[in-house]
């Protein structure tokens, strides 16, 4: 891959990325919106599902930055600095330790042993929150309701780092 195409690789990887938090987002604030206390174990397994996704989308934005950090140190500080920052709060809230030790396997690489489900509970719970209105909160800081480019969360550092590496020599180019 040649630094000229790095602006495009990135850039399908932003598009993605955009596309499986925003889906997975909407998902699930349409689960608890129609929430049916008589299909309990119907809205967990598709929090369930929704939660894990928006890990692992969150996850490859790390994955991003480390992958192209030539590309990244490339570009003017404050072109990355908000993408720089997000990654750094996906970092510390760890949310990538859960997509690695949770989210992604069965057997914990460290000690072969089977992964701790109530330590992945705990874990996901201080990622997404205890209760909907947390999770909610969680949700906002991705991808808010009434979502603006103007609007300080994930989607937005996304979508304008994006459309940076459109504007690239090799942005333009379609999907590698």
């Amino acid at each position: 891959m040649t630094s000229l195409n790095d602006a495009n690789y990135v850039k399908w990887l932003l598009v993605d990325a955009v596309m499986d938090l925003v889906a997975a987002v909407d998902m699930a604030r349409e689960t608890i919106a129609k929430f049916d206390p008589g299909a309990l174990s119907k809205a967990i397994g598709r929090l369930r599902v929704c939660n894990h996704s928006i890990i692992i989308s969150l996850s490859k934005l790390t994955e991003i930055k480390e992958g192209y950090s030539r590309f990244f140190k490339a570009l003017p500080p404050d072109v990355t600095a908000n993408f720089y920052r997000d990654v750094a709060v996906i970092e510390s809230k760890n949310i990538y330790l859960f997509r690695n030790k949770h989210a992604a396997h069965i057997l914990d690489r460290d000690t072969k042993a089977p992964i701790s489900l109530v330590r992945g509970d705990e874990l996901l719970s201080t990622i997404t929150g205890k209760d909907n209105s947390e999770c909610l909160n969680f949700y906002d800081w991705v991808y808010p309701e009434s979502w603006a480019i103007e609007n300080e969360c994930v989607v937005s550092t996304v979508v304008a780092m994006r459309d940076y590496c459109k504007g690239l020599p090799g942005g333009e180019l379609e999907r590698p």
